[in-house]
């Protein structure tokens, strides 16, 4: 009997250590799986980043990263030019009343001045103009991502460099027509000539 039983109840202790390796294999999640898990995680929380607005848009636009830039540019002029301007007063402080120098000193001293105020002025149109892009660009973002629309448009940047380049054009005339002087002027005689052989000129 006792035989019987021990052989009765083997199976039942084999049986027994069966389910306890099939619960362990559940509880503990192998690497694989685990790598698995975590891509699938990380896939479905870029996917709900990306299905949000990008709440600074303006980084994104080229207008207004030029914008900045300008601004940054304006500064440093500003603060190379106070830089200038102290040292020129310190300069000027030194030299007698009579110094023949003197008047040349102040005149490029306010010629700096004058300078300095223009580069202040522009420093801060291109920082207004910069606040007025977020405004803008984040409106036109958002309409763009509601109706899945591409942003900024690469036109608007080409529109916006064409402009710049207008204003950067020097609108002084005299410096771009020849002048004449008594070196490269059409002598009297001669333009009388040109002008009657145009009138005798079929036309």
């Amino acid at each position: 009997m006792f035989h019987v039983e021990h052989s009765i109840g083997e199976p039942g202790i084999q049986m027994s250590d069966q389910v306890i390796s099939m619960n362990t294999q559940n509880v503990v999640t192998p690497p694989r799986k685990r790598a698995i898990w975590i891509a699938l995680l990380s896939l479905l929380t870029c996917l709900s980043a990306c299905s949000r607005p990008n709440p600074e848009p303006e980084k994104l636009d080229p207008i207004y990263l030029d914008l900045k830039a300008e601004e940054a540019k304006a500064q440093t002029a500003v603060e190379v030019l106070s830089e200038e301007i102290k040292a020129a007063k310190d300069e000027l402080a030194k030299l007698p009343p009579r110094d023949p120098g003197r008047r040349k000193a102040e005149q490029d001293l306010r010629n700096r001045a004058s300078q300095l105020v223009q580069v202040e002025q522009m420093q801060l149109y291109y920082q207004i103009r910069a606040k007025q892009r977020v405004a803008y660009a984040r409106e036109e973002y958002l309409k763009a991502f509601e109706r899945d629309q591409p942003w900024p448009k690469p036109e608007d940047f080409d529109a916006y460099k064409k402009s710049k380049e207008l204003r950067a054009v020097d609108k002084n005339w005299g410096s771009r027509v020849p002048k004449q002087t008594r070196y490269n002027k059409t002598p009297e005689a001669d333009v009388k000539k040109q002008l009657e052989d145009a009138q005798k000129a079929p036309h």
